[in-house]
This record gives C-alpha cells, sequence and structure tokens, in this order.
C-alpha cells in the first residue's frame, strides 16, 4: 500500500461505529482523511482505494458509500483535470467540505439527437461569459458537507453531432441554489442524500470540465471509479456479516443440546456458501482493479473495462445481498430486531442493486457488447 495511505488507515481504525454519520465525517474531514496531497492521489492505486472503502465498510455502511462519493470523485477529477483546472482540486482537499460525486450521464442507449431536453434532470443555456443552469440533481450524498457539485448537463439549442452533454462544477452556495431535504430512504438513510435544486444558477467558463465533444472521453475513468466504489463497499458490508456471524456460531448454542450453532452440518453449509461467495467476490474486484490500473498507465491501449466493471458490480452486490440473507437465515429470528447487526446490513445491503446501471440495463449492455451490437436508430431491433 501507498505509504500516505497509512495515516489514513490508522485514522479509520480509531472511528467509533457507535458514532452518527456526521460526528464521524467531521472527525474525517477535520484530520487526515482530507489532508491526503493531491500528488498523493495520482499515486493511489485501484488496490489502496479499494483497501479503504473496504475498512470504511466494517465501520459504517451509510457512512462507507456517502463518504467513498467524495473520495472516488477527488481521485478521478485528479485525471480530469489538468493546468489551471487543478484550481478546483485545491478548494476542496485539505478544506473541511466535500466533492459530491458526478455519477454517470445515464445515456446507455440514447443516441445523439435522441436526448429530449423535458427529460433529462439539468439543462444549461449559454450566456456571456458563462452558463445558466436549471434542474435538479437527485441525492447527494453528505449533502449538508458539500460545497462542490460536478453535473452533467444538457446544452439548450445545441445542434452538433454528439449528445450535447458537458460536465460543469457548482459552488453549492452559489446564488440561485436551494437544498430539497426530501432523503427518506429505508436503505442507507443516514447517508443525508438530499437533492439540489439550481434555479438559472450562474456558472463562469472556468466551472466547465468537459465540452460537448470531449465530455465522455475526459469523465470516463469517473464511471469506472465509481463502479470500483460500490463494489468496494458492499463487499465490505458482506465481509462484516461474515464476520459478525461467525463470531454468533462460536458462542451461541442451540436449545436442549448444550452445543454451539458452529458444530451443526446446517451452519456451516450456509457459511460455506457465504465464504465463497464471499472470495470469488474478492477474486473479481481484484481482477477489475489490475484492468483498471493498466488502463490508467495506457487509457489509449484497447481494454475489456466496460464488461469486466458491469460484471463485477452485479456480482459482487448480488453476493452481498446474498451473503447477508445467509446470515440472517443462521441468526434466525433475532436478525430482525435492531440490537443485531444484520437488521440494519439488510435493509442498507438491498441499496447495492440500485446503483446505476441497474440489473436489466446492465445485462443488455453486457450482452451487445459481447455480440458487437450497436443500436443507431432503435434499441431492440
Amino acid at each position: 500500500m501507498n505509504t500516505a495511505m497509512t495515516p489514513l488507515i490508522n485514522l479509520l481504525n480509531e472511528i467509533d461505529p457507535h458514532k452518527g454519520v456526521k460526528e464521524i465525517v467531521e472527525e474525517l474531514i477535520r484530520g487526515d482523511f482530507n489532508k491526503f496531497p493531491i500528488s498523493e492521489w495520482e499515486r493511489l492505486t485501484t488496490e489502496d482505494f479499494f483497501r479503504i472503502v473496504r475498512k470504511l465498510s466494517s465501520t459504517h455502511s451509510s457512512l462507507s458509500l456517502s463518504f467513498s462519493m467524495h473520495l472516488y470523485t477527488v481521485w478521478g477529477l485528479c485525471y480530469a483535470f489538468s493546468g489551471e483546472k487543478r484550481e478546483w482540486l485545491k478548494e476542496v482537499v485539505g478544506k473541511d467540505y466535500l466533492f459530491s460525486s458526478l455519477n454517470e450521464p445515464g445515456l446507455y442507449f440514447v443516441n445523439p439527437g435522441q436526448v429530449q431536453k423535458e427529460q433529462y434532470p439539468l439543462t444549461v443555456t449559454k450566456v456571456r461569459n458563462g452558463y445558466l443552469l436549471n434542474g435538479i440533481k437527485k441525492y447527494v450524498s453528505l449533502e449538508p458537507f458539500v460545497r462542490y457539485l460536478p453535473v452533467y448537463c444538457q446544452v439548450e439549442g445545441y445542434s452538433g453531432s454528439n449528445h450535447g452533454i458537458i460536465a460543469l462544477i457548482v459552488d453549492k452556495q452559489s446564488e440561485g441554489v436551494q437544498v430539497m431535504k426530501d432523503w427518506d430512504a429505508i436503505s442507507m438513510n443516514q447517508t443525508y442524500s438530499n437533492s439540489i435544486v439550481f434555479n438559472d444558477v450562474f456558472l463562469p467558463e472556468f466551472n466547465l470540465i468537459a465540452d460537448e465533444n470531449t465530455v465522455i472521453e475526459q469523465t470516463e475513468i469517473l464511471g469506472y471509479f465509481y463502479r470500483l466504489t460500490i463494489m468496494s463497499v458492499y463487499f465490505g458490508m458482506a465481509e462484516k456479516a461474515i464476520q459478525y456471524i461467525t463470531d454468533i456460531c462460536k458462542i451461541k448454542k442451540v436449545p436442549h443440546t448444550n452445543t454451539r450453532l458452529s458444530h451443526f452440518p446446517g451452519v456451516q453449509f450456509s457459511l460455506s456458501e457465504m465464504i465463497i461467495r464471499k472470495e470469488a467476490s474478492e477474486a473479481i474486484i481484484l481482477k477489475y482493479c489490475k484492468e483498471l490500473n493498466d488502463y490508467l498507465k495506457k487509457p489509449k491501449a484497447p481494454h475489456n473495462l466496460k464488461t469486466v466493471s458491469l460484471a463485477a458490480k452485479e456480482f459482487v452486490t448480488r453476493s452481498a445481498e446474498e451473503i447477508v440473507h445467509l446470515a440472517m437465515k443462521i441468526e434466525g429470528i433475532e436478525s430482525l430486531f435492531p440490537n443485531s447487526m444484520l437488521s440494519e446490513l439488510h435493509t442498507d445491503i438491498k441499496a447495492g442493486r440500485f446503483h446505476p446501471p441497474q440489473m436489466d440495463v446492465l445485462n443488455e449492455l453486457i450482452a451487445k457488447e459481447h455480440l458487437g451490437i450497436i443500436s443507431y436508430k432503435k434499441r431492440w431491433c
């Protein structure tokens, strides 16, 4: 591991998991976690990042998902930014606030000319020396701590040959920005993922990350980092479930037998299935890490990252959900009560399958990539 990462891991080891998410985040951004130099972010390997997020998950699942959105965005922007654009990183790294995540543009099967303005969540109008932004960015993780928001926007009146999408950075303190406190989910309910509304927010040209002609190429890496983040979060949650149920099996006795759970074949078979899924998940994550590292070294070389990243995300999140289900089967009805760690993991792990792209779209993307199908006019013809 990068030696500069050591103080970060030490800080994670000192976190009290019984504290609230807001209190822990305040400790993180005022400690070593947000003072990691930009030069060290560039040295960060995918395996390092996997270990950090995995460790975060062992502390608190909502914390892991929400705080890692900031981490992967900083890491990705180190690659997306160059020259004077680096000033944006300096505005956040070492300060007491966060980036939101860029996520994905969501145009999986939409060709240029098919983007419908009324269905795209954010639009910009070009004006003198900048842009006017309107729309809504849904569910911004750790919104109370976020200062800067990278966003994809559709350009009003675009008539070029691409999708007409650009990427900008928005200062949440800009005039015309409003917070909509609408996060009331049963899963990951402590991520404070409120929505942000933009009403004629003026953004100077300097806020442009990527224009209509370069947006896909320049921000592609953030999509790959995003998928690594998602699989790392839910893998860490699965590990947490295995450790918890292993401890239960060594202590809890079956009534009228005076024998611990660990000695019963049914429990052993379930635990074995959990371990198999965990080991397979780690193997596919590490395979993806290796291919992503190769891509970072030679981004122009042929690669299979699209398929590998999608397959890994689907397999890991599905396996994590199944691992928690098996753990609940072993613990029994006690797993449904708040004093069981599995009751919270059970609701949080459900969110894993809803991160884009969701299963049906993901399966279609993988199969079409494999078959070499490119839909120019109609999606299924």
